[in-house]
């Protein structure tokens, strides 16, 4: 998110004060909010916490979810760059270096 004002992204280093709670959307929220332009506050923080809330807990209440380290687009990137390395003659033990994974996962990603 840009700042219209100064057409500066927002800093991360914000999220350093927000403090870390158990409740995942909750936390996530105030991540989100704390990053969001200064002209975004009161009533309409509130209901965009409210609301991105209830619509977390409706779509996925109840369900054990995993959060990876990376983000999904990121997977895929890689395992589309660890198909190509292996394609151009790289040795799966430097892959396994490489991208930090075993040689069973690399092997798996290959032969996807």
């Amino acid at each position: 998110m840009v700042n219209t004002q100064t057409n500066t992204l927002p800093n991360p280093a914000v999220l350093k004060s927000v403090p870390v709670i158990e409740d995942v959307i909750e936390y996530t929220i105030a991540c989100a909010l704390a990053l969001s332009p200064t002209e975004v506050h009161g009533e309409m923080r509130d209901h965009i916490a409210l609301h991105t809330s209830q619509q977390a807990r409706r779509i996925f209440g109840g369900d054990r979810i995993y959060i990876g380290v990376r983000p999904g687009g990121v997977s895929s990137q890689r395992n589309a760059a660890i198909k190509r390395d292996y394609l151009a003659g790289e040795h799966i033990p430097l892959l396994e270096r490489r991208y930090k994974l075993s040689r069973s996962r690399i092997w798996e990603i290959i032969k996807s």
